[in-house]
């Protein structure tokens, strides 16, 4: 995976000043809608639960939509033209829920929001931007400086190179969650919702300026390539990575749909400044993992780099479910939920590997395209999601049992856990052998009755 340093410093300043904003802002939503609530009103708890639903639903579905564009934009464009895209979502955003808090406009309002992010990427599409934008930046320098000197270069090789700065865009990432969300509900607590999602607005406003102004241009991979919003869908429905594909949307349905409803639950039992510190504490821990845990891990690794990212992704997944466990059986005022905070630092270990895993496994021309079409299968997480997992919580919240709705996602962890070790992924330069054996074996012949290659 390489070191934090492999990452442009400019991209790493641009995610975490992004990410800081949206989780500032965005936190303030659920706190605005459940809070009304007394503690033991289940009814309004019910309706809450289902009005984050339909918030979710209208910044996933054109999220859905706009995921496969901007993978096959960074192949074509260059990864800038999605993250500045992405920034203009970003801010449009936050404003309109600024001014939905401010004039106390109808709910209708606060949906339009969702959707203007969703429309220009979303959060996962800046995201998939920004493990392009890194990967382009790794591999350009050994295209320039060592292809000429030693002939064509092979494509087995280019894994490595072209996944060194996607830690660097986790870590950026996990410390912006130790900020903003304790940040985010300490000002909603103390100056309310329309002065948090404002000053949020402004911070994603200096990360728009910093994308057009601060952050080089990088080199589209395949810009004489014919426009295929679908390139990346089917690069990730071939048979080398398909089962990856599928483990990956099982546990961005488990993070998403934990994610739904975990901001509501806590805050139940606790103050916007405590579910904020909560989730910063969630952060904190996901900054050891990617910061400490992920390096000793590569450090004392001595076998191929290959197999351990997909040790890591196996063991994000097992954790994943742990963490669902934990909520559904701990109530939110007990301290041990804190220790549930801990299991985050595996599970953002895991995330980085995650997509190494993918570029390994993919053409090197469509790396670009996959990451987007990752996004477009978190975004149809975010479909099923949110309504199956925030209607049974808001079924759950009617009757006093709102906690139940977190085996559900304990089902999606544990599936996608399965899939990795029924069938993992390989290298693509593995597969590609392993598929022309056959017709190689065929032709060879002799007395011990099994064939021979040299």
């Amino acid at each position: 995976m390489g070191a934090l340093g492999d990452a442009p410093w400019r991209l790493l300043v641009l995610d975490f000043i992004t990410f800081v904003a949206l989780g500032g802002g965005t936190v303030v939503i659920p706190l605005a809608l459940v809070k009304h609530c007394q503690s033991n009103d289940d009814n309004c708890a019910a309706k809450a639960a289902q009005r984050l639903v339909q918030y979710g639903l209208a910044g996933s579905l054109p999220q859905l939509l706009a995921a496969p564009l901007v993978g096959r934009a960074c192949d074509r464009l260059g990864p800038k033209i999605p993250l500045l895209a992405g920034g203009v979502g970003v801010v449009a955003s936050l404003i309109l829920a600024a001014l939905w808090a401010l004039y106390g406009w109808p709910f209708y309002a606060l949906l339009l929001s969702a959707a203007a992010n969703g429309l220009c990427g979303g959060t996962l599409g800046f995201l998939a931007a920004s493990f392009a934008y890194a990967a382009a930046s790794a591999k350009a320098p050994e295209e320039e400086t060592y292809a000429p000197l030693a002939g064509a270069a092979e494509e087995e090789e280019a894994p490595e190179q072209r996944t060194g700065g996607f830690r660097g865009v986790a870590v950026a990432l996990t410390l912006s969650i130790c900020v903003s969300p304790a940040a985010g509900g300490a000002a909603a607590q103390h100056f309310g919702a329309f002065a948090t999602l404002a000053g949020a607005s402004g911070i994603a406003a200096v990360a728009l300026l910093w994308t057009l102004f601060a952050l080089p241009a990088v080199a589209p991979t395949k810009s004489e390539a014919k426009a295929d919003v679908l390139r990346g869908l089917k690069v990730v429905a071939a048979p080398p990575t398909r089962f990856l594909a599928l483990a990956w949307t099982l546990v961005a349905t488990n993070n998403i749909g934990v994610g739904n409803i975990a901001t509501q639950y806590l805050a139940r039992d606790r103050s916007s400044t405590g579910v904020g510190l909560y989730i910063s504490l969630l952060g904190a821990a996901a900054a050891v993992g990617t910061l400490v845990i992920e390096p000793l891990v590569r450090k004392i690794w001595t076998g191929d780099e290959f197999r351990l990212n997909l040790l890591l992704a196996r063991a994000g997944c097992l954790v994943a479910a742990g963490i669902s466990v934990g909520f559904a059986l701990l109530p939110a005022s007990n301290p041990g939920i804190y220790g549930i905070a801990c299991l985050a630092s595996v599970t953002a270990a895991s995330m980085p590997a995650s997509r190494a895993l993918l570029v390994a496994s993919a053409p090197k021309e469509d790396g670009g395209a996959a990451l987007g079409a990752l996004g477009a299968l978190e975004s149809a997480s975010g479909l099923v999601a949110p309504v199956w997992l925030g209607y049974l919580y808001a079924y759950g919240a009617r009757h006093s049992r709102a906690a139940d709705a977190f085996y559900g996602t304990v089902a999606t962890a544990a599936l996608a856990f399965v899939v990795l070790v029924v069938r993992p992924p390989e290298p693509r330069h593995e597969y590609l052998r392993r598929i022309s054996l056959p017709a190689v074996t065929a032709v060879s012949e002799d007395g011990g009755g099994e064939g021979t290659l040299v």
